[in-house]
């Protein structure tokens, strides 16, 4: 039979004045950093807001014209389906970020039956074109019908998993637990003594490695950077045109290049500019689509971006707060 005796009670005490001491200094920590980064949390959560609204407007489009008489001529475009298949690939990514999962899992499922109904429709056209099923757009459809079923799994798992916590009967722990808990903390600072003198030794043998990854970082963002400074800086009406998901995938690339960046506040200076050029190309666009000029897929696409820039960003800014909060 299991007795505590006087000395178990005196190495649990020692234990959980540790844990309090430990809980106190990261609670001080924790206050400051949010007081100096609850505004960029703000904007961070309005940003990703306005980025599903992009989306799911940009994707209400679609199936409305896909449902539309008339719709049979799009198959004829290649960019058409993919344009399409672009839309319900950003609506999922778009929705992955919604806290809700229960919402979360049925805008996906939209989003599934939206993709299935595109393959299925390019199926019926095999009576047309003999090489249906090796043709590039019933691959980049299947791409994506996969790519939404894996991802409606996975938020279906999370929903049952939620609802399950929901029944879970409260945890009890008695003392075996907590002289289990002991023992964990003993072997846990064990073995993180031994990695620390493995990563020690191991950090020569690993260097040159990660100086060949970092120079391919460097001469990722100097590419995207070019890129991105010739349409920021190109004057209207001259060169060949561009389309609005040109536009986009050139602020996408920009922006996630410098968020490979180590330097925190550069970081913070690339995504502000590129911020800054998505909100030229979205206001421009708008302009354009209310003069009938440009279509309404072009202004979600903008609106997308410039949300989902406006989030790395506000997320960049809070880790530059965090820095300078800690210093």
């Amino acid at each position: 039979m299991f007795r505590f005796t006087i000395r178990d009670s005196l190495w649990l005490i020692v234990v959980l004045a540790m844990i309090v001491a430990v809980w106190f200094e990261r609670s001080a920590r924790e206050s400051n950093r949010r007081a100096v980064t609850h505004r960029a949390s703000d904007q961070e959560l309005e940003a990703i807001s306005a980025r599903y609204k992009a989306a799911k407007g940009e994707f209400d489009w679609h199936v409305t014209r896909w449902h539309s008489p008339g719709a049979e001529r799009a198959f004829e475009y290649r960019w058409s389906l993919d344009d399409t298949c672009g839309a319900i690939e950003r609506f999922a990514h778009a929705t992955e970020l919604e806290n809700d999962p229960e919402s979360k899992a049925k805008d996906l499922a939209s989003a599934l039956s939206f993709a299935q109904y595109l393959a299925s429709y390019l199926m019926g056209k095999k009576d047309e074109y003999a090489d249906v099923k090796t043709s590039p757009p019933f691959y980049r459809i299947q791409f994506t019908c996969a790519d939404i079923e894996v991802r409606l799994r996975r938020a279906e798992q999370d929903l049952t998993a939620a609802r399950q916590r929901g029944k879970d009967v409260m945890f009890r722990p008695t003392i075996r637990d907590l002289l289990w808990l002991i023992v964990a903390v003993v072997v846990g600072a064990a073995l993180f003594g031994t990695r620390s003198q493995r990563d020690n030794g191991r950090w020569t043998a690993t260097r040159r490695a990660s100086d060949e990854e970092l120079e391919a970082i460097r001469v990722r963002y100097e590419a995207a950077k070019g890129e991105f400074d010739y349409h920021a800086t190109r004057m209207y009406g001259t060169g060949p045109g561009w389309s609005a998901d040109q536009i986009c995938e050139v602020i996408e690339r920009f922006a996630e290049a410098a968020e490979a960046r180590n330097d925190l506040e550069a970081r913070v200076k690339d995504l502000a500019s590129a911020l800054n050029y998505a909100q030229r190309e979205a206001s421009a666009t708008l302009d354009k689509y209310e003069t009938d000029v440009e279509p309404a897929d072009a202004v979600y696409r903008y609106q997308y971006t410039r949300a989902d820039i406006e989030a790395r960003l506000r997320r960049a800014e809070r880790d530059f707060a965090e820095a300078q909060a800690t210093r």
